[in-house]
């Protein structure tokens, strides 16, 4: 059973508490990511992080860039050694390329936000904390993007598509789009070669929702407060901070 309901309707909540957590901790218990990369995961924060920046304050590509830059050298920050001049001037021409390739999307051109974040309450007792990329709310759909090529790496677009279906128990009824770039313009490229790909994924059936309630239920139960992030909110404070999506499940 799910049902969207107002936060406001369910303020006689005032003692009740509940276990939440960010979806990225559910996600990394499924799949989680042991590789030491800092260049890569540095790129993928800045870029991001670039995104947003573009879209809310209608940035060029080359303000776009700078933040880009800016955002990395950070993320980089104690990793000095690991790169070099030359490699940086490599990554900066390579994000300036997908800037260009981003500006050709339906984010861009609809001037779509990061939504709001919404809450998946199980049983009155467990939340998760659901935010996509963007969202489009004149179409009902939400996009979620990544810096690389979606089906590069079949780990990797197994861990994205999980990502997303998480998120599709807080957009029950929503269209779910991933976004990927890649060297090669698939169709939606431009002159640099660059492009965009856009991936639409299909709804969840019962079967998937059920599955997906029970591993976030487990994860809860089973790995450590730390390990997921766990933190015990007040209910109320918490439904009226966000809107919520509500599952109660057979135990």
């Amino acid at each position: 059973m799910v049902s969207t309901v107002s936060p406001s309707f369910f303020i006689y909540w005032y003692m009740q508490t509940i276990k939440t957590l960010p979806s990225y901790s559910i996600v990394n218990y499924k799949y989680p990511i042991t590789a030491d990369n800092p260049i890569g995961i540095a790129y993928g924060y800045a870029f991001d992080r670039s995104l947003l920046e573009c879209n809310y304050h209608g940035l060029s590509v080359a303000s776009t860039l700078q933040y880009f830059k800016d955002e990395f050298l950070r993320m980089m920050n104690g990793y000095s050694n690991s790169i070099t001049q030359e490699q940086l001037q490599q990554i900066l021409q390579q994000a300036s390329m997908m800037l260009f390739a981003y500006k050709q999307t339906p984010i861009y051109k609809q001037s779509l936000l990061r939504p709001k974040t919404r809450v998946v309450v199980i049983n009155d007792t467990i939340g998760v904390y659901m935010q996509p990329d963007f969202y489009d709310p004149c179409s009902d759909t939400f996009y979620e993007v990544k810096s690389y090529p979606l089906r590069k790496d079949e780990y990797m677009f197994k861990r994205l598509c999980y990502q997303i279906k998480l998120y599709q128990l807080a957009y029950p009824k929503s269209k779910a789009v991933a976004v990927g770039f890649c060297n090669g313009n698939n169709g939606n490229g431009n002159s640099n070669g660059y492009g965009y790909e856009l991936l639409e994924l299909p709804s969840l059936t019962p079967r998937e929702k059920l599955q997906l309630l029970q591993e976030i239920m487990e994860a809860v139960r089973t790995k450590s407060i730390d390990d997921m992030q766990v933190q015990e909110e007040d209910i109320a404070v918490v439904l009226n901070r966000v809107e919520a999506v509500f599952y109660r499940l057979n135990t």
